[in-house]
Formats: structure tokens, C-alpha cells, sequence
């Protein structure tokens, strides 16, 4: 059968715009699909210092994170930055609303630990339900105790009396509490109001953040609740008394002797005496007489004299004996800057060495002479005097031999001088 050509044109036409109509509708649930199977940009995550990014890869990549290339939180978005404090991590989290939160969570050191943090990071990002208890152990923010802290009133003990024996009603006695946490509250005493709990058992803490007292904007989260079975009362729940003399520095730090004012270059002189000392020779006194001049406050430099007694030769024979003459040039350096100031020195010069038998001079012997010094220089109060005890080593830089007549022995090149001068410094 033969149908019209208006007929067959018409066919042709409604399948061409059928086509032309559905082809549209064709590619909606490919494009649907595509938009639906884009992934949402992972939130980065601030690793602390001296963490492995391997460790954390996996754990991150389950929870739609991922590392941070640049170190705190991004210009806008949501972010995590985790902060090593020591003790404890600082974790600051910004929500896909702009609002931060920051809490103090204790460090990671295992894979599951690594997982609880990263679960409760999501849960603050709104990424995660909220749960009950945070799965990581948080952290109390530090308590800083400065000197400007003042310690509440005391509290008087319980009461021994029975309630037969109250006060006159112009100053009554109340009793807080039950059992032997009871605390009597005298309200003439103090005008200082104080919680007192009631015998409930305490609410279980709670995720949220709970603002600073600093008013600085950051959070912290308050410890999980710890259940012990023990009702607390009003005496345990009493913050202690906190006094600037309880205040002990941190650990680490160092105690400096208070610092000694500067007075700037002057003149120096000193004296003083003690003990000589050299081997096979009996001790001598020593006298000393030394003066110069301060270039700084911590280098001095100048010259002295110093006469020691006579001293006995026993190996020369036992009346044979030495003294000696020393003329000087020196200069010491303070150690430190405090009052009380260690000082290293050094000398050198010319000795004269007499030996005589029996009070007749036999002969005089000139050697060049080299030593150091070791002292603590410490001032007499407001004075310009100071006390500086030493000890001086010094050496002969010339051999002294000494013969009788059952032969010859070397008189010992070394000897030590140790005593206290009084050292005057104007200015």
C-alpha cells in the first residue's frame, strides 16, 4: 500500500526532530555522573616538625586529607596545622564556615594513635559525627604562676562543736557540704564566693572548646572525664593556695650573681703577703707590692715587687740559706661580670737569688723569671677596696747550681706563692 508523499515527509520530519530532541537527553547522565564522581579537594593538613609524611599518608587519604605543602593554615578554606610543643601538640582547625578551634592533644607516636587524631580532626571539621569523648588523649594548656598571684584567704577547719553551740546571730557559722569534706564559710571573714559542690557526681566533659581566659581567640578542649568512684567534695574541689614564694624557676634555667657596676679605666695598687714553697728548700714568707692601671673594667695591666724570707738549704748544708727578689710585669683578665670575678694572669720578669752561710752573703745570681696566676677578686661593699686571694706558679728560666763539699745539687727552677692582697681602686 501506497501512502501519500505529505505522508512519508511528515514521517521523515517528526524522527528527524525526534532525534534532534533526545539527543540532548542522551549525554544528561553522563554529565551527571561526571559532576557526581568529581571528588571534593582534600583539606591539608600541617604536619609538626620532624614528622615522616609516609607515616601519615594513608591515614589522611581515608579521611579526605591530605599534607599541606606550605606550613599553617591556607590563605581560606578548612585546614589543620598540628604545632609540637614539647609536652603536647597544639592542633588548630579552621571548619568549611571559617570558624577555629585550637586544642592541645598529646603527641603521636603509633599508627592507631595517628588514626584517633586524624578521626577527631574530622570531627571538627564537620567531616565526621560528633562523638561523646575525644579519641585522643587532650592535653591541659600549661599553667603559667606568675608573682602577681595572690593567695585566697585561709580557711578555718571544720568545726568540733556540736550544733548546740552556734555563734550569736550578728556572725553565723554555716557548714557547706556533708561528711568530712564539710568546710565552715564565715561570711564577716571574706567577700570571696567560692564553688562548693554538693555531693553530685561530677557531668562527664564534654568535645566542645572551650575559650581561653586570655580572650585570645584560641580554644582548648577540656580532658575526658576520668571516673574513680569517689564522690569529690567541696574541701578536694578547693583550688590550693598559691603563693610567689612557691613559685620555683623552670627547669633549665640558670642563677647569675648579680652584675658588678662598670667604673671604666683607672690607676690600681695592691699588697699583701703569704707563703713561698720550692722543693728542697724550706717555706719563706712573701711579701708583695703590685700596682698599674685598668684599660677596661675586666683587664688590668702593671708591675710589682715581691720579697720572700729567707729559706733554708738542707741539701747545701744546715746553714746555708736563699732569698729571693722578684721585679714584674702583669696583666690579668676577669673572667666573668659579675660582683665576685675569677681572673686569670700572667707575669714574667727578673729574680735575684742571695744565698748566704751562716748570715755571711756568698754569692748573688740573676734569672729571667715566667708564671700565671689564678684569683677571685671581691669587693668589699660600697668601698673601693677589694680582696683578692691567688695562688702564682713561677718558674726559673736559668739553672742555679749549688755545691758543698760533698758534691753539687740543682737548685728546683719551680716554685709556688700563694696568699691574699688588698687590692685599692679608685673611682
Amino acid at each position: 500500500m501506497m501512502l501519500p508523499l505529505r505522508s512519508c515527509l511528515f514521517q521523515r520530519l517528526g524522527l528527524v526532530a525526534l532525534f534532534v530532541a533526545a539527543a540532548p537527553l542522551a549525554g544528561a547522565p553522563s554529565l551527571v555522573a561526571s559532576a557526581l564522581a568529581a571528588p571534593a579537594s582534600p583539606v591539608p593538613v600541617s604536619l609538626p616538625v620532624g614528622q615522616k609524611v609516609e607515616d601519615w599518608t594513608d591515614s589522611l587519604a581515608s579521611r579526605g586529607l591530605a599534607v599541606s605543602r606550605v606550613a599553617g593554615l591556607p590563605m581560606a578554606g578548612p585546614g589543620v596545622v598540628l604545632v609540637d610543643r614539647k609536652d603536647y601538640w597544639e592542633m588548630t582547625v579552621r571548619d568549611r564556615k571559617g570558624a577555629e578551634q585550637t586544642v592541645n592533644v598529646a603527641p603521636c607516636t603509633t599508627a592507631e594513635e595517628r588514626e584517633d587524631l586524624l578521626f577527631y580532626a574530622s570531627t571538627l571539621l564537620g567531616k565526621a559525627p560528633e562523638v561523646a569523648e575525644p579519641p585522643v588523649a587532650v592535653v591541659p594548656p600549661p599553667v603559667v604562676v606568675t608573682p602577681a598571684v595572690t593567695a585566697p584567704p585561709p580557711v578555718a577547719p571544720p568545726p568540733t562543736t556540736t550544733a548546740a553551740t552556734t555563734p550569736p546571730p550578728s556572725k553565723t557559722t554555716t557548714t557547706q557540704g556533708a561528711g568530712a569534706g564539710a568546710v565552715a564559710v564565715d561570711p564577716g571573714a571574706t567577700t570571696t564566693k567560692e564553688p562548693v559542690t554538693t555531693g553530685a557526681k561530677a557531668p562527664p566533659r564534654t568535645t566542645g572548646a572551650t575559650p581561653t581566659s586570655e580572650g585570645t581567640g584560641t580554644t582548648a578542649a577540656k580532658a575526658p572525664a576520668r571516673t574513680s568512684g569517689a564522690t569529690p567534695t567541696a574541701e578536694a574541689t578547693r583550688p590550693a593556695a598559691v603563693t610567689p614564694a612557691a613559685v620555683t624557676p623552670a627547669p633549665g634555667s640558670a642563677t647569675t650573681l648579680p652584675a658588678r657596676e662598670d667604673t671604666g679605666p683607672g690607676p690600681w695598687i695592691s699588697a699583701g703577703g703569704g707563703i713561698g714553697l720550692r722543693a728542697a728548700a724550706g717555706p719563706a714568707g712573701d711579701l708583695r707590692l703590685d700596682g698599674g692601671w685598668y684599660l677596661t673594667d675586666a683587664l688590668r695591666v702593671g708591675g710589682g715587687l715581691g720579697v720572700r724570707t729567707a729559706s733554708a738549704l738542707p741539701e747545701a748544708g744546715d746553714t746555708r740559706t736563699m732569698g729571693n727578689v722578684d721585679l714584674i710585669v702583669e696583666g690579668a683578665w676577669s673572667i666573668t661580670r659579675s660582683k665576685i670575678r675569677p681572673y686569670l694572669g700572667a707575669h714574667m720578669g727578673l729574680g735575684i737569688r742571695s744565698f748566704a752561710d751562716a748570715g755571711t752573703p756568698l754569692l748573688t745570681a740573676t734569672v729571667p723569671i715566667l708564671g700565671g696566676e689564678v684569683g677571685v677578686d671581691i669587693p668589699l661593699g660600697a668601698t673601693a677596696l677589694h680582696l683578692a686571694p691567688s695562688v702564682r706558679v713561677q718558674g726559673d728560666l736559668r739553672a742555679i747550681e749549688l755545691r758543698n763539699e760533698t758534691g753539687a745539687t740543682l737548685l728546683s727552677p719551680v716554685e709556688i706563692r700563694a696568699g691574699v692582697v688588698l687590692v685599692y681602686r679608685p673611682g
